[in-house]
């Protein structure tokens, strides 16, 4: 995940996650899981 906050500490503690975990796409896959189950509710 991106932290475009004026924080470096959090950023670099972010990247060193990104580093040992994919968390951009887990959180992707999760928003899309979201958004998949939002519209079967809406259907």
């Amino acid at each position: 995940m991106q932290y475009t906050g004026a924080n470096p500490a959090a950023r670099q503690k972010g990247n060193e996650v990104c580093g040992a975990m994919p968390m951009s796409l887990f959180v992707l896959m999760h928003f899309m899981l979201i958004i998949k189950y939002q519209f079967y509710i809406i259907l």
